[in-house]
């Protein structure tokens, strides 16, 4: 796993982990959670896409001997 796609996990994770210390003393802040939801599909996205790559990566060289 690239360690580009477990930062931007972990930005998500940290925001929606502080939402309720950016809204009122009983609710969330909805934009923070929902934003944080957003970048942790991003960094989850990245590192599916680059588990694909290397996976491709590997078959080829095995095909063709590299």
């Amino acid at each position: 796993m690239r360690k580009r796609s477990l930062f931007v996990m972990s930005l998500g994770l940290l925001m929606m982990v502080f939402s309720p210390f950016y809204g009122s003393a009983t609710h969330l802040n909805y934009w923070w959670l929902g934003g944080g939801a957003f970048v942790l599909l991003i960094g989850i996205y990245d590192a599916v896409m680059g588990y694909r790559l290397a996976a491709k990566g590997k078959e080829h060289s095995q095909k063709h001997g590299d």
